[in-house]
């Protein structure tokens, strides 16, 4: 377990899709196995009411994967936000979590002007684009339309 978890690090952030999808499914994993009370606290949020916490933890991690990355300031959706909200919540696996998958904590940074956020909003989903492909719809919303699925509570950014 100790090699696989070395070597998904060494191919950590790389231009290696395969090995980026197995990234994300060994953080996915590990976050199943170690902090199921994250599944609850997603399921008692009013607005993730009746969403798939398996989905939304999926595109959380693929968030954190543009910031660690591309190492900029990016804006998730709402979705998004509330599930991110939840997991720095859990204080120490996080920050464990941000250390070892890209060695520097992944602070989040609420406020800032609603029109910057949208900017930042809209590089986010080019960033997923380029990554995954498709941003799903119902999580991320869709950007050729003016309908506010971007997080109100602001920007992250890594330090």
């Amino acid at each position: 377990m100790i090699q696989k978890e070395q070597t998904l690090k060494q191919s950590s952030l790389s231009l290696n899709t395969k090995a980026n999808k197995e990234l994300l499914e060994h953080q996915f994993l590990k976050i199943k196995e170690e902090l199921s009370v994250l599944f609850q606290k997603i399921q008692d949020q009013p607005l993730l009411k009746g969403e798939d916490p398996e989905i939304l933890i999926q595109e959380m991690l693929k968030f954190l994967f543009l910031i660690g990355k591309y190492k900029t300031k990016l804006t998730p959706s709402l979705k998004v936000d509330y599930v991110w909200h939840e997991f720095i919540l859990c204080t120490r696996f996080y920050m464990e979590f941000c250390n070892h998958n890209y060695e520097r904590y992944i602070h989040h940074s609420p406020g800032g002007e609603k029109k910057e956020n949208h900017q930042l909003y809209i590089k986010t989903l080019k960033l997923y684009f380029l990554e995954f492909g498709g941003a799903p719809i119902d999580i991320w919303g869709d950007y050729h339309q003016d309908n506010d699925q971007d997080a109100d509570c602001g920007s992250c950014f890594s330090s």
